[in-house]
Parts: structure tokens; C-alpha cells; sequence
């Protein structure tokens, strides 16, 4: 059970919180969320060492998340996905900061692809137990010609 919400509702209690803003972060992180089924998309700053809100950037295009970087001059890492528009808006923000992609997304696209092998390698298997199913009689010939040239 969820209930609705609106993306303006949410925008403005996160901005209502009242938080201190530490601009000398050393190692923050960036993230994008959506609203609307994916059609609106806010990106959020945290503070990697405190695990506090920063800031909420109502977009996640380069100009305004660049204008929000900007404010953070002290940095030394930026945690992030394989977003390529925030790898630019951090490299033209804080250029002197190193990127980081994090372990959830690393680990994201390693599932992805292993996920891939496995269908892969699953499919192959299949055909050499069909065709030892017919080397032992236990399929006929037709139905291995099917199954092999599908």
C-alpha cells in the first residue's frame, strides 16, 4: 500500500527540513530519484562521511547540478553512478575532486552481466544434454534437429 504523494510535496518537505549545510565536505556523494514514472528526476548531495542530506537539486541536468556542486569547493571525492551527465557536471564543477562509481552500481552491472552468462551458457548446455538424450535414445532425432537449429 502506497500512498500518493506528489513530486512537489516531497521536494518541499526535503527542502522545509532544517539541516546545516557543511560546504567543507570532504567526500560527498550524488544520486538521482524520480517521480512520476520516471518522468521527473531530482538528484540529491549527501555528505559521505556523516551520511547527511546536503542538498536536493530539483533536475539532474548538468547546469543546475553544477551550480550545486559548485558550492563545495573542500572536495576530494564524489560518489556517483555511471551517469555520464554527472561525471561532466562534477568534472566541470570539481575538477580537482576524484569520482568514484559506487558499489551498488558496480555491483548492479556485474549481476547484469553475469545474469547474461548464465542465459548464455544455460542455452548451450541444453543442446549438449539434448544431444545425449538422443546418443542414449531417449529423444528422438527430429525433435534434437528442432531444438538445435532453433
Amino acid at each position: 500500500s502506497h500512498v500518493p504523494v506528489s513530486a512537489n510535496t516531497v521536494l518541499r518537505i526535503l527542502k522545509k527540513e532544517n539541516i546545516i549545510i557543511d560546504y567543507n565536505a570532504e567526500n560527498i556523494g550524488i544520486n538521482n530519484f524520480a517521480f512520476l514514472k520516471r518522468n521527473v528526476y531530482y538528484s540529491v548531495i549527501v555528505d559521505n562521511d556523516t551520511h547527511k542530506r546536503l542538498g536536493v537539486v530539483a533536475s539532474r541536468q548538468q547546469p543546475e547540478v553544477i551550480k550545486a556542486l559548485g558550492q563545495f569547493q573542500n572536495v576530494k571525492t564524489v560518489t556517483r553512478d555511471f551517469s555520464k551527465s554527472y561525471r561532466a557536471a562534477i568534472q566541470k564543477a570539481l575538477p580537482h575532486a576524484k569520482q568514484i562509481v559506487d558499489r551498488f552500481h558496480i555491483l548492479k552491472i556485474l549481476t547484469e552481466h553475469i545474469g547474461e552468462y548464465l542465459k548464455r551458457t544455460e542455452g548451450h548446455n541444453n543442446k549438449i544434454k539434448l544431444i545425449k538424450r538422443q546418443m542414449y535414445g531417449r529423444c528422438n532425432f527430429n525433435l534434437l534437429r528442432l531444438k538445435i537449429l532453433a
